[in-house]
């Protein structure tokens, strides 16, 4: 495998929707260290152990994403294959995400996984709309009629 490099491994970070602090939690480092990693004029490059870490976390997203998508489309065939617009919850940041989220991550982490949802979904030419919590709760109660 060809060696990758300081701008690969941050690459992949931003990808999968991490700061550098986000990371630096996750690997139990301080945030300097993973941006003394990135950097070019740093002597020290990311050891094999973050590789290892990030590339897991790639792999997560990817079957997350997977799960999105497929229960997405499992809901369109209960609807004859046309649903209307699809609303999924996207989150403004950090704050917002712990109010309205479900689970404890980064909501960088999760955006980056409805984003790719949203992308496939939108290549099966269904129509996605990403909606703040407060626009799709308001969506769901006038489809309710409430």
């Amino acid at each position: 495998m060809t060696k990758r490099s300081k701008a690969d491994f941050r690459a992949l970070r931003e990808s999968l929707g991490l700061t550098q602090t986000d990371l630096a939690i996750e690997l139990g480092v301080q945030p300097q260290t993973v941006k003394k990693w990135e950097a070019m004029n740093h002597p020290y490059s990311p050891p094999e152990s973050a590789w290892i870490r990030l590339d897991e976390m790639e792999a997560e997203q990817i079957l997350a994403t997977e799960d999105i998508v497929n229960r997405i489309i499992e809901l369109v065939n209960r609807f004859n294959g046309d649903p209307g617009l699809i609303p999924i919850k996207y989150y403004r940041d950090q704050d917002d995400y712990n109010v309205h989220g479900r689970d404890v991550a980064p909501y960088g982490l999760i955006n980056a996984r409805i984003r790719a949802a949203a992308k496939e979904l939108r290549r099966r030419k269904l129509n996605v709309q990403l909606l703040y919590p407060e626009e799709y709760e308001k969506l769901l109660a006038e489809a309710k009629g409430i």
